[in-house]
């Protein structure tokens, strides 16, 4: 097999399947619908190919990634990590990279946007281009969102008279938006 066919920018199938949805109807730019910007997610990044095609893919369709899109990755392997933080950072990408496991630490984030990173700030890595004029005022913007953002308090309700001891205990949210159990 040549390069040509393996690289995965011309033959990745999610990258087809990406590219089949990015054809939306009238052309409308993605970024516009979502206030300047949108977000990929890698969990499972590797060396960061994945992300490398969507900014190919960006590059071809006129969108300029550096400042219109937010790049986010994680894997479970430091070698791996630190390889798709330096292909972004060389690209140019805005975004960051979390080392550790996807399934018992997901990459979160404060706000509804991604970009505030929850957790522990040892293991995110921020690309340079992470730090620019345009996502250092999107980030104060979302802090200022945050500290905005009405606490919503449950209101204490009488508990029902018939409680089944079959019933499935109810669903909590955590601060970060995910669902547990306890």
């Amino acid at each position: 097999m040549s390069w040509a066919t393996m690289h995965p920018g011309n033959s990745s199938p999610r990258m087809t399947f990406v590219g089949a949805w990015w054809k939306s109807p009238g052309g409308s730019d993605p970024a516009a619908e979502n206030a300047g910007f949108f977000s990929v997610s890698d969990p499972a990044c590797g060396a960061g190919a994945l992300l490398i095609a969507f900014a190919n893919l960006c590059r071809r369709k006129n969108i300029c990634y550096h400042d219109k899109v937010l790049f986010v990755a994680q894997d479970i392997d430091l070698i791996a990590g630190l390889m798709c933080y330096i292909q972004l950072s060389f690209l140019g990408c805005a975004g960051y990279v979390v080392i550790g496991n996807t399934i018992t630490e997901p990459s979160t984030a404060y706000d509804r946007r991604g970009l505030l990173p929850a957790g522990p700030q040892s293991r995110i890595w921020y690309t340079p281009f992470f730090s620019t004029d345009i996502w250092f005022l999107r980030r104060q913007w979302a802090q200022i969102e945050l500290l905005m953002k009405p606490v919503c308090r449950q209101t204490e309700q009488a508990e029902p008279e018939h409680k089944k001891d079959d019933a499935a205990p109810p669903l909590c949210e955590t601060k970060t938006g995910q669902l547990t159990f306890f």
